[in-house]
């Protein structure tokens, strides 16, 4: 048999590699991230199996395990199956009232080392639409976050969540106190307030919108809290509040002028707690920058704030990242240059989702987001200085997590005492459990997202999901088809080559043995020189076999 027959060719290989080409990032997912003094963590959600992936936690080299084949080991065993195209976000810190053995190697000599425990809060939209808040702590020995906490802080159903809705957390003293923002059903920015000690005790408006779009929070040093969400469809603003006070005041970045172009405007509507000597002046007192490919479909906006009174602000449009630089003592904002696109490089998909984690102390920050070679991670230093772009997971398949056991939820509604413990009886470690909650295992519930999946997500993962599919099923029409013409061809030279090899002139076949060549002049014998003489000379045992049947 030849080596490369059509025979030896394995079809499960195959298939495996056609379908690994649809299980690559969508370009779409969903993505949070934050920094704690351990350093920077990121989380997204796969487009096609639902699962919260996240970075490594034990702080070794890489964010990601190096040279995996799929990275379905870094899912988090949530509480409740997160629906497709979910409100997504976190916050992380170091636990210092307990401490976690972390053992490492440094050339080939085993060290250990004392390590605050770390852990991480995170908030999406589970089954039935659900704001569920699952509580995770740090394995060091594995960089794994096992779950230990859970709780439902809104039902889908009666929260009032918008159908859009996005969430931002930002949280303080050590995971004890979170605030959290998101949209109600009538586009307004939301935030309620948990502590330890009170739960989910407090809800109060940030500002009146009917925009529902992309949303990004910080909290302070100072302990304000500035909140940037989209305005209308040509602008967006900055909330900020006062530690102490119960009064929101508002800027806005953005104005449309004409065409397709928008200025970059600056308009400080009374900031008391920043300063009051800086007028209300015209637009154009503050340049004519334009908000390059500004829409309202962004997804993505960041906002990270700096000493000083002055922001950093990230949106994606296009394909293209965007930043704004703010100062609200100066009184004035600018578009950040547009950076070479080895330090920006592009997104994956148009207007794709953006995360960021900032350390203000030493002014630095990180920004995540997909390309077509996977999640990237965008880094400016302490002296604002924008380094290479480096892909810290590349586009490989995501299989889903085997196994995982019906897990539910449990209450903590505003006003109740806050997470649940989990119960010693759970079927999963450190996850709870509630008899009125539905299993994870249930397929019809799992695809039926209500009102607070996005549409754009939901729709985008059915098309992408529908077009890697059919792109998959395609790719197999095809192979399959080249595969056969090229059996078909093959089995024709094979067969040219056997006929040839197997001829036998018909004066030589033993059946015509007893007719001879003749002449005028009798009998003739084939020479080489003559017709024939040739193949006799070649084919000795048939032309013996001739001669001696005459």
């Amino acid at each position: 048999m030849k080596i490369g027959s059509p025979s030896q060719i394995d079809w499960h290989v195959l298939l495996a590699f056609l379908l690994s080409l649809a299980y690559t990032f969508g370009g779409c997912e969903p993505i949070t991230a934050w920094w704690t003094t351990s350093g920077p963590s990121v989380a997204f959600q796969h487009s096609l199996t639902k699962d919260i992936i996240h970075s490594l936690c034990n702080n070794v080299a890489h964010m990601f395990p190096p040279g995996a084949a799929n990275f379905a080991e870094m899912a988090l065993e949530t509480s409740s199956l997160p629906c497709h195209g979910t409100a997504l976000a976190a916050t992380g810190w170091l636990d210092e009232q307990r401490d976690g053995l972390f053992v490492s190697y440094d050339a080939g000599k085993r060290r250990r080392a004392e390590l605050t425990l770390r852990k991480m809060a995170l908030f999406y939209l589970g089954l039935n639409d659900d704001l569920v808040h699952d509580t995770f702590e740090c394995d060091l020995s594995t960089g794994r976050y096992v779950l230990r906490e859970s709780e439902k802080v809104l039902d889908g159903r009666t929260g009032g969540m918008h159908a859009d809705t996005r969430l931002s957390v930002v949280s303080r003293d050590k995971g004890e106190s979170y605030q959290l923002f998101y949209h109600d059903e009538t586009g307004a920015v939301v935030r309620i307030t948990y502590t330890r000690t009170q739960g989910w005790h407090s809800k109060d408006t940030v500002v009146d919108s009917s925009v529902a779009g992309a949303l990004s929070a910080y909290w302070h040093d100072t302990g304000n809290i500035s909140v940037a969400t989209l305005r209308d469809s040509t602008s967006f603003r900055i909330s900020e509040i006062t530690a102490g006070s119960t009064t929101w005041q508002h800027c806005k970045l953005g104005e449309h002028v004409s065409g397709s172009n928008a200025w970059l405007t600056f308009l400080l509507l009374s900031f008391p707690s920043w300063t009051d000597s800086v007028p209300i002046s015209a637009p154009q007192d503050y340049g004519s920058a334009s908000l390059t490919n500004w829409t309202s479909e962004s997804s993505g906006l960041c906002l990270a704030a700096r000493e000083g009174g002055s922001w950093s602000l990230f949106y994606t449009s296009g394909a293209r990242l965007h930043g704004i630089t703010a100062d609200v003592v100066a009184g004035n904002s600018a578009l950040d240059p547009s950076e070479d696109e080895s330090v920006w490089p592009l997104a994956k998909m148009p207007n794709a989702p953006l995360a960021i984690a900032t350390h203000s102390d030493l002014k630095t920050l990180w920004i995540y987001y997909f390309t077509d070679k996977g999640l990237v991670q965008v880094y400016r230093n302490a002296s604002q200085q924008w380094q290479p772009a480096s892909v810290i997971l590349s586009a490989t398949p995501a299989q889903p997590v085997q196994g995982r056991p019906p897990a539910g939820v449990g209450t903590g509604l505003p006003g109740t005492s806050g997470p649940s413990t989990p119960s010693p009886s759970s079927s999963r470690p450190g996850a709870t459990s509630s008899a009125a909650e539905p299993s994870r295992s249930s397929t019809a519930e799992q695809d039926e997202c209500g009102p607070g999946c996005s549409h754009d997500a939901r729709t985008t993962g059915i098309a992408v999901g529908i077009a890697m599919g059919v792109a998959a099923l395609a790719m197999m029409a095809i192979a399959w088809w080249l595969l056969r013409r090229w059996r078909r061809k093959q089995a024709g030279i094979d067969r040219a080559a056997r006929e040839e090899r197997e001829y036998v002139p018909y004066h030589l076949r033993p059946e015509w043995a007893h007719i001879q060549p003749y002449s005028q002049f009798g009998n003739l014998t084939w020479t080489p020189e003559q017709p024939g003489g040739e193949w006799k000379a070649e084919h000795k045992e048939h032309a013996s076999t001739s001669d001696g049947a005459m």
